[in-house]
């Protein structure tokens, strides 16, 4: 970690703050650990494990635990919730508390028994032939857009509530030598082609023209289809990288002898089996804080010793866990701390006073006024 950024996350106003966030934490909730797909780019493309689905009924103590305590909480990950075989259920015992049913999804199993429900979704989206083949879908890929393609159009004609989210891939990391960690969009006028295949495909207007649709591409702002009252549909870019260790590097190289992450503040990844990880670079949950089989709160857990004890080492620089010391091990001068995301004024206040004024690689001072 650079010099000024370790600066600021010692400084004592910067743990204050990161105490607030800690009060609130983002739960996701992977309801399956598998994946129908094999993305080229994914981490659990090559992992081995035994099927496993979340059962039902834990699944509603972390929800009613989560409501509790005012926590957010969404679903999908790294994997593919619909393949739960109880989705469904699920779906409306989210729906039937108030919320909506949140998640991200490849959107491939987008059936009938869904086109009513209300939904948030996040769905990866292959616009084109090619792009589908990076992703190793066992389904044809003309089935695979007549699936969406269909949900989406009786969503739209039918006013069901929800807002549906598509995310254009931007893959030049594939088609070309690793050079640096760098997640500036390239192909924009690729994902401005895909977009307008999709609204073709749905049959949508962009409501953007040309040149304001590539600045939001550019800023991964969403490019709007449709938007009323009761339903949204938008597109985002999105650049493929490696996120994780074992994507950059494989097994063989030698941790780090320090290390900082600030997401244990933040964030609880809760598997499938219960286990609660805390890393939003570890999507294939290598490193796990604790269990919960849902005998005490979520609460306890997350601010049970176990946690407590990685967030001290942490602050420590020194990590408990091995993969903490290697993670991102060549990039890790693009690692936001935590509040230059949830908590931009103090971190522009602390960055002033040690006489920096001008935006980092890392951080976008907030505009005043």
């Amino acid at each position: 970690m650079d010099n000024i950024k370790a600066q600021l996350v010692t400084d004592a106003r910067y743990r204050e703050a990161l105490e607030g966030v800690k009060q609130n934490p983002n739960v996701l909730i992977a309801l399956t650990n598998n994946c129908n797909f094999k993305c080229q780019y994914c981490s659990t493309r090559n992992e081995k494990k035994e099927n496993k689905h979340i059962s039902l009924n834990l699944l509603k103590k972390i929800i009613d635990d989560c409501r509790a305590e005012g926590w957010r909480y969404s679903f999908g990950q790294t994997y593919e919730p619909f393949l739960h075989p109880q989705v469904k259920e699920i779906i409306s015992y989210v729906n039937d508390t108030g919320a909506i049913f949140t998640s991200a999804t490849n959107g491939s199993l987008l059936g009938e028994i869904f086109y009513n429900l209300s939904l948030n979704l996040l769905i990866s989206m292959s616009a084109t032939k090619e792009d589908y083949a990076f992703r190793g879908g066992k389904t044809k890929f003309e089935s695979y857009k007549k699936t969406i393609s269909d949900f989406v159009k009786y969503r739209v004609n039918n006013k069901i509530r929800g807002k549906l989210t598509f995310q254009i891939a931007d893959y030049s990391f594939l088609n070309s030598q690793y050079a640096g960690y760098d997640k500036e969009i390239v192909e924009v006028e690729q994902i401005y082609s895909k977009i307008n295949i999709l609204a073709e495909m749905f049959g949508l207007d962009l409501v953007h023209d040309y040149d304001e649709c590539c600045a939001l591409i550019k800023k991964r702002i969403p490019v709007s289809l449709y938007s009323d009252e009761i339903i949204q549909v938008n597109i985002v870019s999105t650049k493929i990288m490696p996120n994780t260790f074992e994507t950059l590097f494989g097994e063989d190289i030698t941790p780090a002898q320090s290390g900082y992450c600030d997401s244990c503040y933040s964030m609880m990844s809760i598997q499938a089996d219960g286990g609660i990880a805390f890393c939003c670079c570890d999507p294939t949950a290598k490193v796990i804080a604790d269990y919960y089989d849902g005998t005490e709160t979520l609460r306890s857990i997350w601010f049970g010793e176990k946690m407590e004890n990685i967030r001290e080492a942490f602050s420590c620089f020194n990590p408990i866990h091995k993969f903490c010391r290697k993670c991102l091990f060549n990039v890790s001068e693009h690692i936001k701390p935590i509040l230059t995301v949830h908590k931009p004024q103090i971190v522009q206040e602390i960055l002033e006073e040690k006489g920096i004024n001008e935006n980092l690689p890392w951080f976008t001072f907030p505009k005043c006024g």
